[in-house]
């Protein structure tokens, strides 16, 4: 469909044209029944999964994906929205949701608005303190993403990857 054939819609077509286009958005995101749950094989497929919902946010925001033992995707939390520079995390906002679960690991990613994926000290800091605390719950911080506009930084490789 062009841009042409969607101004010539009427109100109620075009209604009905974006409630499919949500459906399918919804179904991409969060699977069918019977449809395999998500998985997570590499940094690269989380940063696939979320570089279209965060990198273009003008706040931070902090995402945790809840998995099971295979790394298939149980949860999605929005753990913490902060400013355009910063985001409070705190370790029970973090696993609560996962211990709830009863996840075997998580996933952490949240955005830098301003494009760049470089982790901040804080950054640094807060990976190595909830590393620690998985480690005591018995659910591991797999790995923890920073999205930027086409680059991430992923705590796993210890760099920043352009895309």
């Amino acid at each position: 469909m062009k841009l042409r054939d969607v101004k010539n819609l009427s109100n109620e077509q075009l209604l009905r044209v974006a409630f499919c286009v949500g459906q399918e958005i919804n179904r991409r995101w969060k699977g069918e029944k019977g449809e395999a749950p998500k998985q997570f094989h590499d940094c690269k497929d989380v940063f696939s999964y979320f570089h279209y919902r965060l990198w273009a946010k003008q706040q931070e925001y902090l995402c945790c994906l809840i998995l099971n033992h295979k790394n298939q995707l149980l949860d999605e939390r929005v753990i913490s929205m902060g400013t355009v520079n910063a985001s409070l995390i705190h370790a029970r906002e973090v696993f609560a949701p996962a211990i709830e679960k009863r996840a075997s690991g998580i996933l952490l990613v949240h955005n830098h608005p301003s494009g760049n994926a470089t982790p901040s000290p804080e950054d640094l800091e807060v990976t190595k303190r909830l590393k620690k605390v998985g480690k005591l719950v018995g659910i591991t911080l797999l790995d923890h993403l920073i999205i930027g506009k086409y680059q991430y930084y992923s705590d796993s490789l210890k760099t920043v990857v352009h895309v």
